[in-house]
């Protein structure tokens, strides 16, 4: 039987891995298996019907009023919101069963008193944006509670509004789905959703806290697939190996991406003669016996001795996916790991030239550590 990955399923069934991943958790999803922890998935398994709903759905489809400024989490709701069964339109009308403001300056109050006519009982709206209106919200509550309208707002650092910043607008857009569709008890709520903003100048962020950097590290490897690659070279610092659950869960992820068929190949750079060190190191193993991960080895001491220029360019190692994002991080002073990201094609390359050079004193890790 041939299987698939959740990314897979999601592309296939047209929603979200986090959707995929749910149905398989209320047993909805016959014949879903985890191996090497991944979900691997029947690929003739039929997509199972929508149940979350079913108790309110009208014979016609729901409609729901978006609003406002245009930007990459409003384009993401209407399009969860198309996944999940509704109509999303920009016109009021009598018989709305939602209302999503994305703030672009105007009177909250005015336009939610005007939507509030042609919305129907049990139903929400939702004001997203940079800073809270909560006074507002709070008074509109109180106001539209006899019609049983319930009125919340996301405050959010990240919405999309352009090329010069990157952040996590699934998370707010989740959120958003939320308020809309399932918590219709709750009114009046200010609710402060962290999207990670970062902004990128001259094709880089700027320095990520170690919390943060591991955050970018879940998202872009839990978006590969099977036409993506992953390169990185490691120089065995020991914050790579702790048991920190971030560094351990940066390990897992690049294991089961590989597992799900995402070409990995790392170099790990280290002193062959102290070698009896990293023979006990389990997470180093895991990389070893992997056999769907391609797992190197350098010897620093020879790379000192013959080519020390190199060992300079290779400076605390590097982390990419693909040719367009690379991840440099180092040690901070207080041990932690700090680094950026780079989407600049030019310095891409540049670290590709590099990674191969040291590849030419590369052996398969196999022979060393044993």
């Amino acid at each position: 039987m041939n299987y698939l990955t959740v990314k897979d399923v999601a592309e296939k069934w047209n929603i979200t891995p986090r959707r995929v991943v749910s149905l398989i958790g209320h047993g909805q999803i016959i014949g879903a298996i985890k191996k090497g922890g991944s979900w691997q998935i029947p690929e003739n398994v039929q997509k199972p019907d929508d149940q979350r709903y079913s108790f309110s759905l009208n014979p016609q489809k729901k409609c729901i009023l978006v609003l406002g400024q245009d930007c990459e989490v409003k384009n993401k709701i209407s399009k969860r919101l198309v996944q999940e069964g509704y109509v999303v339109t920009d016109k009021i009308s009598d018989g709305l069963d939602g209302f999503v403001y994305f703030d672009d300056g105007r009177s909250f109050e005015k336009l939610a008193t005007e939507v509030a006519g042609s919305l129907e009982s049990m139903t929400a709206m939702v004001r997203v944006g940079f800073s809270s209106k909560a006074e507002v919200i709070k008074r509109l509550a109180v106001v539209l509670h006899e019609s049983n309208i319930k009125v919340n707002e996301i405050v959010t650092d990240y919405l999309g509004l352009g090329k010069n910043e990157i952040g996590f607008c699934d998370e707010v857009a989740d959120d958003i789905l939320l308020f809309v569709s399932r918590h219709k008890c709750i009114t009046g709520q200010s609710i402060f959703v962290d999207a990670g903003r970062v902004g990128i100048h001259e094709q880089r962020t700027q320095e990520l806290s170690g919390s943060m950097l591991y955050r970018y590290f879940d998202k872009f490897i839990s978006s590969t697939g099977k036409n993506d690659k992953i390169w990185a070279i490691s120089m065995m610092m020991p914050n790579e190996w702790s048991v920190d659950h971030q560094e351990k869960k940066f390990r897992e992820d690049n294991i089961n991406a590989a597992t799900r068929g995402v070409d990995v190949e790392r170099i790990f750079v280290f002193d062959f003669s102290k070698q009896d060190i990293f023979k006990d190191n389990m997470e180093l193993k895991r990389y070893v016996l992997n056999k769907y991960v391609s797992a190197f080895a350098v010897d620093r001491c020879r790379l000192e001795k013959e080519n020390p220029k190199l060992l300079n360019e290779i400076a605390n190692g590097l982390f990419a996916i693909n040719f367009d994002k690379i991840f440099i991080d180092y040690p901070a002073d207080n041990g932690q790991s700090r680094g950026y990201i780079s989407f600049d094609k030019n310095f891409i390359y540049n670290c590709r030239k590099t990674y191969e050079k040291l590849k030419k004193y590369a052996i398969k890790v196999s022979n060393v550590i044993k």
